[in-house]
């Protein structure tokens, strides 16, 4: 029996540094506005959580990652078919040098 379009195809895993940045995010955006910074925070979540259902949603940036857009963020993942995961390695400032960032991931597995 084939899988219903909302029926996840891929679990989701969260790397411990993205589990950072997505706190990172919510402190910084809580000291603005707290109501708004839990709901961009549960937003982006919930993009993330989508990519179980399509892990192939968002474009491939480079060789080993894709890139989801979420307003001002990316979310870079991988997804292991061979083990139905996807895996959120990163969340970061699109506004930033990204090209900088990945490669310091690639290195290093630390973009600051």
């Amino acid at each position: 029996m084939a899988a219903s379009a909302s029926e996840p195809v891929a679990k989701v895993v969260w790397r411990s540094r993205a589990v950072r940045h997505l706190q990172e995010i919510h402190d910084y955006l809580q000291q603005r506005n707290p109501v708004a910074a839990d709901n961009y925070v549960v937003g982006l979540s919930d993009a993330c959580l989508d990519l179980g259902t399509f892990p192939e949603k968002a474009r491939s940036y480079s060789k080993e990652y894709r890139a989801l857009v979420f307003r001002n963020h990316l979310v870079f993942y991988r997804h292991d078919r061979d083990r139905d995961i996807v895996i959120i390695s990163a969340i970061l400032d699109g506004r930033r040098d990204i090209k900088e960032l990945l490669q310091l991931l690639s290195k290093n597995g630390h973009p600051h």
